[in-house]
């Protein structure tokens, strides 16, 4: 028996269907029986709580509800951020899973396993309680400034993401501070947590745990990133893929995005009206992204120059598009290294030196989420010295639009 865990917090009833998508890529690719652990709440609906039990039964699983709580102060405290309280649940895995489990496979809601997990069940944890991948995402990239990283608790080749993990319950079950450690953590370091369960598990298991192999835990992000550049999509290998940041779309030449929506076919949340929601939110969401560019378009009028920054090939794209006037610039973004790191002091001298009215920046980055808030961060303000200039990008100049994420977790 293999054992799979889930964690769910789903008041709106919109995030149910991502764990029952990658519940049946487990159920799909796994030989041995399994049993799927899903730590929830009572914002489980009836209805939801059926279709996880159907699709369970279906396909020769068999799952397990457990009701989980949190201090009231940090499950409010949870519920006001971008961070689900439902990933703190996971640190009372000791206190709710039984003693019969001696290992577990953590999965985060949008992960979909494309191997069978009984080569990660069976891995040698070398007598560490965990183990996971490291997170190229941040430990990669220069701009994510994680404190754990750059105060020097934590060496960057060892930061892992918590998306994926295979867990010891029996080396767990030993560590009765468990839960009240991450919680003090939580309350003694909260404002220098970028990303708090990640940060504090990273923090608890840093002498105790094991670096599994990339296959183990592949952003979705980095596997399509050639595509966003008209060069090949990567093909599907055997691998748990994880759409970490909103990453799924409805691009129909993704292996990744197709692979998604082909388990997600085989569930019972797929129906009609999953099929009429889908196409009357596309639709819409077209819509949208057409009126955001216009919008775009009038901001950049009222700039007597226009600072474009961002990757080289998107340059003769941003040039045809119509907003590009004889005084522009266009700096190119550093290339990454062999480590994924670029220099991104030039965007932020640049940012911080426009005038609203007078200049802007206008930046075209596949990171611009991440790079806002380090602009943010230095007193740049959005739409005034700088703005995401990706919405000029269209399908016409061969860069894949996606549709945002809570469009699809709406659906």
């Amino acid at each position: 028996m293999i054992h799979v865990c889930y964690a769910l917090y789903d008041p709106d009833g919109t995030y149910a269907k991502y764990i029952g998508a990658s519940v049946s890529s487990v159920l799909s690719n796994t030989r041995d029986k399994v049993t799927v652990h899903l730590l929830c709440d009572k914002t489980l609906s009836a209805a939801n709580k059926q279709r996880f039990a159907a699709l369970a039964d279906k396909r020769g699983g068999k799952i397990k509800f457990y009701d989980v709580t949190l201090p009231p102060e940090l499950f409010n405290a949870l519920a006001d951020t971008n961070f689900s309280p439902a990933s703190f649940y996971r640190m009372r895995l000791a206190d709710v899973i039984g003693a019969d489990v001696k290992r577990l496979i953590y999965l985060d809601a949008d992960t979909i396993v494309n191997l069978d997990l009984k080569e990660l069940y069976r891995y040698d944890l070398a007598g560490k309680t965990i183990a996971a991948a490291v997170d190229k995402e941040i430990s990669e990239n220069s701009w994510q400034n994680v404190p754990l990283i750059t105060g020097g608790y934590i060496a960057k080749e060892r930061y892992f993401n918590s998306g994926v993990l295979l867990i010891d319950m029996v080396r767990l079950k030993t560590r009765p501070d468990f839960f009240s450690e991450s919680c003090a953590f939580w309350s003694n370091n909260r404002r220098f947590l970028v990303y708090p369960d990640q940060d504090i598990l990273n923090f608890i298991f840093k002498d105790d745990s094991l670096i599994l192999p990339a296959k183990y835990n592949t952003p979705v992000l980095n596997a399509n990133r050639a595509a966003i550049y008209g060069a090949p999509y990567t093909p599907l290998t055997g691998a748990v893929y994880h759409y970490a940041g909103g990453q799924l779309g409805f691009d129909q030449n993704s292996p990744q995005d197709l692979l998604f929506w082909e388990h997600y076919r085989q569930t019972p949340w797929c129906d009609a009206a999953f099929i009429m929601r889908a196409l009357s939110l596309s639709f819409a969401a077209r819509d949208e992204q057409m009126e955001s560019e216009r919008a775009l378009r009038n901001l950049l009028a009222g700039y007597r120059q226009r600072i474009f920054w961002g990757d080289a090939k998107y340059e003769e794209a941003v040039r045809r598009a119509g907003v590009f006037g004889a005084g522009d610039i266009y700096l190119k973004a550093g290339q990454l290294d062999e480590h994924g790191a670029m220099d991104i002091s030039d965007v932020r001298r640049t940012a911080a030196e426009c005038k609203p009215g007078e200049k802007i920046t206008v930046i075209i980055f596949d990171y611009y989420l991440q790079l806002r808030d380090i602009l943010n961060n230095d007193g740049c303000t959005e739409n005034e010295q700088y703005t995401d200039g990706r919405r000029l990008i269209t399908c016409r100049e061969g860069i894949k639009p996606q549709l945002d994420s809570a469009v699809i977790r709406n659906l």
